[in-house]
């Protein structure tokens, strides 16, 4: 059972299927780049998006690894059965925390949760939780009230990802110059994010100050709409920068465990004035005199970064 305090318990279960299958997960989710698009042609400030990796998780855990995902809602029996006829597939299911025991937010909160699916008992079902490090049986009638789901609005089905592996092909195991290297490629190759045809791509540094415009835009238009938007995709950058800076102290790189808590702060800032804005509901002059402040250390943060990873790459060649 693989566990990370980096990876919440969507990326866990996506990290141990990739283990499983014998790849490496280091590839899938220390990605911390940085690319502003939109399609050719359009207006930067209403159709743009910004994202930090190749493509998600779904896309490149089929494209890279050669997995295939599907997402299906099925009966108790249809689940009793894929279990039981499952060889090399694995098999996850969606449940509420509130009705399982091991879990910290049992009879307390509802909480939408992934667990891999083992096997198939008489009286039971054999899970693996890496999340809350549980590897055991839950009976059948609590797992009926855990696949309810009625707290998030969902029928009382079987809601369950199948990942089928389509070849033995083997991934060595990243290290962290090969990390390194994959991150500064991020930061400034275009082509990194070949998969967005028909868009204009602006990477790294280049990307940041197109952000910057879209933000002052925002603010100077009192336009709401994009600031949430703005929120919820900063909120992406925030998170990879924070999952590199527990990686890094994983690895016992204290340098670039400080340069990317750096960046990871200076992305926090930004998000928490967006957050500010959308729970006051009201821009100020002040808010557009502090942008170009605030970008100019995300901006630095980042070239820190991409000197730190350039070191670590050429100590390591």
């Amino acid at each position: 059972m693989l566990y990370k305090n980096y990876l919440n318990c969507y990326e866990l279960i996506f990290a141990n299927i990739l283990e499983e299958f014998n790849f490496s997960h280091e590839t899938l989710f220390f990605q911390s780049g940085f690319a502003l698009y939109k399609g050719k042609n359009q207006d930067i400030f209403k159709h743009f998006r910004i994202t930090n990796k190749v493509l998600d998780y779904n896309s490149l855990i089929c494209n890279k690894f050669s997995i295939k995902r599907e997402e299906i809602l099925v009966s108790k029996k249809e689940f009793l059965i894929l279990v039981q006829k499952a060889q090399k597939q694995k098999i996850v299911l969606a449940v509420d925390t509130y009705y399982l025991p091991y879990c910290r937010s049992y009879l307390k909160d509802h909480y939408y949760h992934y667990i891999l699916v083992d096997s198939v008992k008489e009286n039971a079902i054999l899970v693996t939780d890496s999340f809350y490090k549980y590897e055991g049986d839950i009976t059948h009638e609590v797992m009926d009230n855990a696949i309810s789901l009625e707290a998030f609005g969902q029928d009382a089905v079987y809601n369950i990802m199948i990942f089928t592996p389509l070849n033995e092909k083997k991934m060595k195991k990243e290290d962290l110059r090969s990390v390194s290297k994959m991150n500064i490629a991020l930061m400034t190759e275009e082509c990194m994010y070949s998969f967005l045809e028909d868009h204009d791509i602006f990477v790294g540094i280049i990307g940041i100050k197109k952000l910057m415009l879209v933000v002052e835009y925002a603010i100077e238009n009192r336009d709401y709409d994009i600031v949430d938007r703005l929120f919820d995709e900063i909120g992406a950058i925030v998170h990879s920068r924070r999952q590199l800076v527990d990686y890094a102290n994983y690895n016992d790189s204290e340098s670039l465990k400080t340069v990317f808590f750096e960046s990871y702060q200076r992305w926090m800032i930004l998000s928490n004035m967006l957050l500010r804005i959308l729970l006051k509901k009201e821009f100020n002059l002040s808010h557009l005199k502090n942008i170009k402040n605030i970008f100019d250390k995300v901006i630095e943060a980042e070239q820190r970064v991409i000197i730190e990873l350039s070191n670590i790459v050429d100590k390591r060649s």
